[in-house]
């Protein structure tokens, strides 16, 4: 709500698979680690792997030092939850800036 309020449009999926097998594009991916089917840095790696390179930021109720590695090695933030809004917006707004 928070992104749509600041005028972003906002996709949501239940999980990797039907983002996978959809047709998007969009500005920024806003990643939940935990999610049904693959993790959040699996699905970033795979995406990384198949040449995309849209902006992302990763969110998790407790990362450890593997994930937070990996999500370096593809240059994308990690967020603990809870995370502040203006904490969000920020690392957004950087991820679209460094890629853009």
């Amino acid at each position: 709500m928070l992104l749509e309020e600041l005028g972003h449009t906002v996709k949501t999926y239940a999980s990797a698979e039907p983002l996978l097998r959809g047709d998007w594009d969009c500005d920024c991916l806003l990643v939940d680690q935990h999610m049904p089917g693959i993790t959040g840095i699996d699905l970033l790696e795979y995406l990384r792997a198949k040449g995309d390179a849209t902006p992302a930021v990763l969110v998790s109720g407790g990362a450890n030092g593997e994930i937070i590695r990996r999500a370096r090695h593809l240059a994308v933030p990690v967020l603990q939850k809870p995370v502040a809004e203006n904490t969000l917006m920020d690392q957004i707004e950087n991820a679209c800036r460094i890629s853009g």
